[in-house]
């Protein structure tokens, strides 16, 4: 899945180690390592991925030939991994925020021309494989 643009959160109290897993990313640490699940590159990994889905749902948001229900699925699966691979509600409230941001970036890619619906399909696509569909 290739990201529009990946925002930067500076923070680095949340993981998700669940959610890098689940969107089939190289995994830094081994899940059953809870140390190597706060490095910086594990943290890092599944920020940029977080980010990454919300800026595909977001831009899949703004086409209008892209079916709804594969969107609010795919927000439900997303919002899920959420819920279960964060420790605390800094890392829930953090993990919602980067989301959110990546969505808002997703619609503002299509509304200026950085991507286009054709482009935003194929990624949904992919993000609909690497969720479960």
């Amino acid at each position: 899945m290739d990201g529009i643009g990946v925002g930067s959160w500076n923070g680095r109290d949340g993981v998700w180690l669940t959610l890098m897993l689940m969107l089939a990313v190289t995994p830094v640490a081994a899940a059953e390592s809870d140390t190597n699940k706060y490095a910086p590159e594990t943290v890092a990994a599944a920020e940029q991925r977080l980010s990454s889905a919300g800026e595909t749902l977001g831009a899949a948001s703004m086409c209008k030939d892209i079916d709804r229900d594969r969107i609010r699925i795919a927000i439900l699966k997303v919002n899920e991994l959420i819920d279960k691979g964060v420790d605390n509600n800094r890392q829930y409230y953090a993990g919602k925020n980067i989301f959110a941001k990546g969505m808002n970036e997703g619609k503002d890619a299509i509304k200026r021309g950085r991507t286009n619906c054709r482009r935003t399909e194929s990624d949904l696509t992919m993000l609909e494989e690497q969720l479960g569909r």
